[in-house]
């Protein structure tokens, strides 16, 4: 095998391999995208399940009270409420990584296919010029948020046990 058939042989390896990985950060991408419209979905359905629970309190009947007075859950509510937010936006931001990482990768089989002599097309971004300057912070804010949603949800959860036994 000549120098240029090696060559060629580990051109196409990069290419098949730069490929590759795109194709499997977008169904990572997707799967993420699908993750996050599932936190949507159980945040609509928590939100109509608490309303249930005090809709009789919320409309004024004294007798279709629940059991647990809103005002012991409302705080509970809003952590557990800023807490879903926090983790959907870690699910949007980490869906978005994926997309950089995919099109890193196909650029990376473009710019090895150029190098071989050949035409390919200019490829726009997915992203604009200000979310690309921001694509080197995902992992910080990924992290943060990921943080900030987990100490929402455990001090809700606290508080919310706390408030609820002390009522009985």
């Amino acid at each position: 095998m000549s120098d240029s058939e090696l060559l060629n042989q580990q051109r196409l390896f990069l290419i098949r391999q730069a490929i590759q990985n795109a194709i499997s950060a977008d169904k990572i991408a997707q799967q993420l995208k699908e993750t996050y419209i599932k936190y949507i979905i159980l945040a609509n359905a928590g939100g109509i399940v608490a309303c249930l629970g005090i809709e009789g309190a919320l409309v004024g009947k004294s007798s279709a009270a629940p059991i647990i007075p809103f005002s012991a859950v409302a705080c509970s509510m809003w952590l557990f409420l800023w807490g879903l937010i926090c983790g959907g936006l870690v699910v949007s931001l980490e869906r978005a990584r994926a997309v950089d990482f995919s099109e890193q990768q196909g650029r990376e089989a473009l710019r090895i296919i150029r190098e071989t002599g050949r035409i390919v097309p200019a490829v726009e971004s997915a992203f604009s010029p200000i979310e690309r300057k921001g694509l080197k912070h995902l992992p910080i804010a990924i992290n943060s948020l990921g943080l900030i949603s987990q100490l929402f949800f455990f001090i809700g959860a606290i508080w919310g046990l706390v408030r609820i036994s002390s009522m009985h």
